[in-house]
């Protein structure tokens, strides 16, 4: 979602996110399918991380490094900020 943010912008990246998702013959997004529902969630949180290196760094100029990225993403990982499927339920992934 981030690099895809940083390539097309958030408009056009959070589209393609959830076309993703939609169910080809039907054209719809079943959010109680569990996959598609910790793709939605976990897609959110990556705009929120684009999103928020941009109040640390406005310049888009001087745009934050895919490493740097990297580095926000792992720590929402660790702090639980995403999600898996653990046991048929969405788990933050600290646990």
């Amino acid at each position: 979602m981030i690099l895809n943010c940083r390539s097309f912008g958030e408009f056009t990246a959070q589209a393609l996110g959830d076309a993703h998702e939609r169910d080809p013959n039907t054209n719809l997004i079943d959010i109680y399918n569990l996959d598609v529902a910790m793709d939605l969630y976990n897609n959110k949180k990556g705009l929120e991380i684009y999103r928020n290196s941009w109040d640390i760094n406005p310049n888009p100029l001087n745009e934050l490094t895919k490493a740097s990225y990297i580095n926000r993403v792992m720590k929402y990982l660790n702090d639980g900020e995403l999600r898996y499927i653990n046991a048929g339920t969405l788990t933050p992934t600290n646990q």
